[in-house]
């Protein structure tokens, strides 16, 4: 009996793992930094319009329309304020820079199998249990991986684009 070759059996497998872990990795990364984006610039607008920054509308209340702009300005930012709470933004990077890391160890993980699966270094069985845990690993991960808002079709082609091109540099992908 002739014993499969573990490259053969588990080199796809491995891949699409792979891939799956480096996506969640660099949409995490992407999804921060629209975190970030949206948590600064509701912190200015409110900023913008403290009390001790409302000395900066009071131009606005000399021309005519000028109150009503700074009475929506201000509405606005109280609403921003309001988001700002709610949206709970330093909690949500938090959370997905964990998740970022998480997956940024996955992926280490699943290259370092990849690799020694095209070296010939694991026999079946060892080719085996490192893909299982690697596996069960990463469905945890995606079970724990919430879907955000933030992550448009737009951003999640972006990361996709990003992600295609640099498994072709790195030699995984043709």
């Amino acid at each position: 009996m002739v014993t499969p070759n573990p490259a053969d059996t588990y080199a796809a497998p491995t891949y699409r793992t792979l891939y799956e872990a480096y996506f969640q990795e660099l949409a995490a990364e992407a999804l921060i930094r629209r975190w970030q984006t949206v948590g600064s610039s509701l912190s200015i607008l409110v900023a913008a319009t403290a009390s001790g920054s409302a000395i900066a509308g009071w131009p606005l209340w000399n021309v005519p329309w000028g109150k009503w702009v700074w009475s929506v300005i201000a509405g606005t930012a109280s609403l921003a304020a309001l988001i700002l709470d709610r949206l709970r933004i330093s909690e949500q990077l938090k959370e997905w820079d964990e998740l970022r890391r998480q997956f940024s160890e996955l992926r280490f993980d699943l290259e370092t199998l990849w690799i020694d699966l095209g070296t010939g270094a694991l026999t079946a069985p060892q080719a085996k249990q490192r893909y299982d845990a690697l596996r069960k690993s990463a469905r945890e991960l995606l079970s724990k991986t919430p879907s955000p808002f933030l992550l448009t079709k737009g951003l999640r082609d972006r990361v996709q684009g990003d992600l295609n091109e640099t498994l072709k540099a790195k030699g995984y992908a043709s």
